[in-house]
């Protein structure tokens, strides 16, 4: 494994214990909070982070993302549905990312939205991002 990629695993490991502690530190009651109309809720900023952790190592695997087709859904109702999804997809980002060759850390990657391409880089550097 290489230093980057051996940095990427080894710092999800790290934050993977702080992500929790913010998740589950989140007040039951105020789960609807948001600072504006615009902005989302607590719940459903948890909710993306789940989701966005998810994602992770179905793109290392695919080396393309388009959020709009991701086949990753869980229902996530509570701060334990968001912190076990968060969980399961940093434990499997750092598997897929520990046994994948460099070759693919480094190859080519896209993150579109429908046919456009929004972003081109490797697969290393964008999971980075």
């Amino acid at each position: 494994m290489t230093d980057n990629k051996k940095f990427f695993v080894d710092t999800l490991k790290d934050e993977s214990e702080r992500f929790e502690r913010v998740l589950k530190a989140l007040p039951q009651d105020k789960l609807d909070y948001r600072p504006s109309e615009k902005s989302k809720t607590a719940m459903g900023l948890a909710s993306s982070m789940a989701m966005e952790f998810l994602a992770l190592p179905v793109f290392l695997k695919e080396g393309n993302m388009d959020f709009s087709k991701l086949s990753v859904r869980p229902e996530i109702k509570t701060i334990e549905d968001a912190w076990t999804n968060t969980k399961r997809g940093i434990d499997e980002a750092m598997e897929v990312a520990t046994n994948m060759s460099q070759e693919d850390w480094d190859a080519k990657a896209a993150m579109v939205s429908g046919e456009k391409v929004v972003w081109e880089t490797s697969r290393g550097a964008m999971v980075w991002s």
